[in-house]
């Protein structure tokens, strides 16, 4: 890797995080202290983010571990859609045999997941009368244009 080497709790860092992907555990066993790892080391697994070369590094070990077990995007769809298919079930003289609703359901939903189709974020524009309606339910519609002031 070009550039800045890692030095000693970095590489352990990057093993630690490649363990389970949660960086505030990782910095932790790598011995960095848990404010440092509460408040940076998100900012180290980041594009663009302090400790680029940290970065690189897991993105390095990443692609190699995609390489060794032969796991891809590909193979993980593809084995959802495999999935999916066979837990839809088959119809034989009318009738169906072996439906998993909860396991279909689960394979749609991560495929859906994959496509960024739901989202844990709602984002709503600053005009927006539900934004609007959520800041006064709030009490947070100090400041904002056409704000509507709590009596």
């Amino acid at each position: 890797m070009a550039g800045k080497q890692l030095d000693a709790r970095e590489r352990r860092f990057v093993d630690e995080y490649l363990i389970d992907l949660d960086p505030k555990r990782a910095a932790i066993a790598a011995g960095y202290s848990a404010s440092m790892a509460a408040s940076k080391v998100y900012q180290w697994v980041s594009v663009g983010k302090e400790k680029r070369h940290v970065y690189g590094a897991i993105q390095i070990a990443m692609d190699g571990r995609k390489e060794r077990t032969g796991i891809t995007q590909d193979w993980v769809l593809q084995t959802i859609y495999d999935t999916v298919e066979r837990c839809m079930g088959k119809i034989s003289n009318g009738t169906l045999s072996d439906f998993n609703p909860g396991a279909v359901l689960k394979g749609a939903e991560l495929a859906g997941r994959h496509l960024k189709m739901f989202t844990d974020k709602v984002e709503l524009d600053a005009a927006d009368p539900l934004k609007q309606l959520m800041l006064d339910i709030a009490g947070k519609t100090r400041g904002l244009p056409n704000a509507k002031k709590n009596k």
